[in-house]
């Protein structure tokens, strides 16, 4: 079952899916403009034998809108701050398409 949400980290919310147990947990993380929607294959296939966790990153999707140089400067700390709210500490794998 996938699990739909919006996030709030402080200056914006992102929405976030999620489906699947196990670990480890595999966040997968759209590059070049793409919002979660590009995953949607592999996330479906991933969640058969482990967690997976993907979102759209500020501006784009279904998350709010910032200022463009928050997109992509600080993506690795949003996650981070993502992940740390859901309580995925867990050890993470990436999968990034940039």
């Amino acid at each position: 079952m996938t699990r739909q949400e919006f996030v709030d980290i402080g200056e914006y919310r992102l929405f976030m899916m999620r489906a699947g147990q196990g670990r480890p947990p595999v966040i997968f993380e759209a590059g070049a403009g793409d919002d979660s929607t590009t995953w949607k294959g592999i996330f479906e296939a991933t969640a058969q034998f482990t967690h997976v966790i993907t979102y759209d990153r500020a501006g784009l999707g279904q998350s709010d809108p910032v200022l463009d140089h928050v997109r992509y400067c600080n993506s690795p700390m949003t996650c981070k701050n993502l992940c740390e709210l859901r309580n995925s500490r867990d050890h993470m794998h990436w999968s990034d398409t940039r």
